[in-house]
């Protein structure tokens, strides 16, 4: 029998990762970012965003409630390999009365996501615990060492035209190696956004800006 779970914020159907401390972290940080003047700087008449692993769409719903609160139109597309999930993003949004922001679309990572389309920022809370005879959940595990989808979205990252990345991860998957990655490309600076321990591990948020955002953002400065 299914069921879910209800709150005043989100509907959450049976079998979806329900927020947690990663979930809001990411929130968090996508309020900060968004609500900066590093996007604003992006001068977007439409500010285009992806989310991967959208879940309950409780992030996608963050990123277009602070976009409207900062005068930014914003289009969001969400992202989610399970469809269960991907129904229950469409749930919330629809919920929250802003789906005319938001498409939502089953497929794994940016795979679905035309090379040449313009992304101005990625977002994603992904799977990245080390996967072993306790963890096979796939909706948390990915990989013996818990980066098999945080390596792919590092490489979309990397190999697309996307200005900015939200990408929050745990100690267990080696947030250093991430870190590490991204600053192998001189046109990208790193940031640890957010970060706080939760039992056995961290949890990170990183945020990595392209170059030329680095030299807007000087000249606007002075």
């Amino acid at each position: 029998m299914s069921s879910s779970i209800c709150t005043d914020e989100i509907i959450v159907l049976e079998g979806v990762y329900e927020p947690r401390e990663d979930t809001y972290l990411t929130c968090i940080c996508v309020e900060y970012v968004y609500g900066s003047r590093l996007v604003r700087m992006l001068e977007r008449s439409i500010l285009r965003s992806v989310e991967v692993g959208s879940g309950t769409g409780i992030v996608s719903i963050k990123i277009v409630e602070t976009c409207i609160k900062n005068s930014i139109k914003p289009y969001v597309i969400s992202i989610d390999i399970d469809p269960k999930a991907c129904e229950n993003t469409l749930v919330n949004v629809k919920r929250k009365s802003i789906d005319n922001y938001v498409d939502v679309i089953c497929c794994s990572s940016l795979t679905c996501i035309r090379r040449d389309y313009t992304i101005d920022i990625m977002v994603s809370n992904p799977p990245y615990l080390p996967e072993d005879e306790n963890c096979r959940d796939l909706r948390v595990c990915a990989g013996p060492d818990g980066r098999a989808v945080i390596d792919e979205l590092l490489r979309e990252f990397l190999d697309r035209s996307i200005e900015i990345m939200i990408l929050t991860q745990s100690s267990l998957s080696g947030y250093e190696k991430t870190v590490r990655a991204l600053k192998l490309d001189p046109d990208v600076d790193v940031l640890l956004l957010g970060r706080f321990h939760v039992f056995f591990e961290d949890i990170i948020t990183i945020v990595a800006v392209r170059h030329l955002q680095r030299e807007r953002f000087k000249k606007t400065s002075r």
